[in-house]
C-alpha cells in the first residue's frame, strides 16, 4: 500500500472512529495514535520532497563544460549584439537632437502687429 493510499485510509479513520459504536473513552487512545500516524506520513513526504528538490538542484548544477561554453558563446555574441544595437540608436538619436533644435540667431521671430 503507498504512503497516500494509507494517509487517505487514517483520515478516513479519524472520521469514522466518532460514529463506528467504539466506547468514548477509548478516543483518549484512537485519536492520538492515529493523529501520530498521520504527522509521521506527513514527515515522510516531506522528506521525499525535499530529497528530490536537492537531487533537481545537483542535476541542474552538474553541467557538461561543452554545454556551458556553448552558452557562454552565445551570450557572449547577444551583449555584443546589443551593444552595437545601443550605439547606433545613440548616435541616431543624437543627430534627430541635433536636427530639432532650431538655429535662434538666424530667424527672427515675425510679430503679428505691426
Amino acid at each position: 500500500m503507498s504512503s497516500e493510499s494509507t494517509l487517505i485510509l487514517f483520515g478516513l479513520l479519524v472520521v469514522i472512529t466518532p460514529y463506528s459504536g467504539v466506547p468514548t473513552f477509548w478516543y483518549t487512545y484512537i485519536l492520538p495514535i492515529l493523529g501520530i500516524v498521520i504527522i509521521g506520513i506527513g514527515f515522510l513526504f516531506r522528506s521525499r520532497r525535499v530529497s528530490s528538490q536537492s537531487n533537481t538542484t545537483q542535476t541542474t548544477q552538474q553541467t557538461p563544460s561543452s554545454a556551458s561554453a556553448n552558452d557562454s558563446a552565445e551570450f557572449q555574441e547577444h551583449l555584443n549584439k546589443r551593444d552595437e544595437e545601443s550605439s547606433v540608436s545613440a548616435s541616431c538619436s543624437a543627430e534627430s537632437s541635433d536636427a530639432q533644435q532650431p538655429a535662434s540667431s538666424s530667424r527672427k521671430d515675425p510679430s503679428p502687429i505691426s
